[in-house]
């Protein structure tokens, strides 16, 4: 597992939080309402590249957040807290 320090790893969550904040501002909702106007079909092409868009970045939160948590606790396999 590659190791990255606190610092790195705070830039790199702050980096994905701000481009979720940035797309909650831009469609004044959160992810979850977004995601519910997605399943509705009322999202234009574009408001769809936003919403996979807007899906990594929370993903890469969780996954910066869960490789930092194996890291402390040095957790060498965390498929069990991933499932992959």
């Amino acid at each position: 597992m590659a190791q990255f320090s606190a610092k790195q790893a705070a830039q790199k969550r702050d980096k994905y939080l701000e481009i979720s904040r940035q797309f909650a501002l831009k469609y004044g909702a959160d992810f979850d309402v977004f995601r519910q106007r997605l399943l509705a079909g009322e999202l234009s092409a574009e408001e769809e590249q936003d919403y996979f868009d807007w899906e990594l970045a929370i993903t890469l939160v969780e996954d910066v957040e869960i490789k930092k948590l194996a890291e402390k606790y040095q957790m060498d396999d965390i498929k069990w807290v991933t499932g992959s």
